[in-house]
């Protein structure tokens, strides 16, 4: 994923960011807790999901350091590890690594400031 000064407010584009906190939350359906999900962002293993309140109590962990260091940029986003959150039975051809009924969403939500 890309993120440049397009997917900011116009009064922080180009403009020098202090990020205060990054999170990526995952909304699943009714019921599938994302146990053994496992991503890799940049490079980094994030697994440790919990319940964030600031987040309408989605399940959420922090994002690593090389993300939020460098927040313009290219970054990798990849599913090392589905979890309970893969499909039961695959249908015949289908390689999907994540059943979208389980999992509905991935969120990345970014608190930062005006240095």
């Amino acid at each position: 994923m890309e993120i440049s000064d397009r997917q900011l407010p116009m009064l922080f584009r180009g403009r020098q960011l202090q990020v205060q906190r990054g999170s990526v939350a995952v909304r699943t359906a009714s019921g599938a807790a994302p146990v053994g999900f496992d991503l890799a962002i940049d490079g980094t293993s994030v697994n440790a999901f919990a319940a964030d309140p600031t987040l309408g109590d989605l399940p959420a962990a922090a994002l690593p350091g090389a993300f939020t260091a460098s927040l313009r940029g290219s970054h990798t986003l990849e599913v090392t590890s589905a979890g309970n959150l893969a499909p039961a039975a695959p249908l015949p051809g289908d390689t999907s690594a994540i059943d979208a009924d389980k999992l509905t969403d991935i969120l990345i939500a970014v608190d930062y400031r005006l240095v």
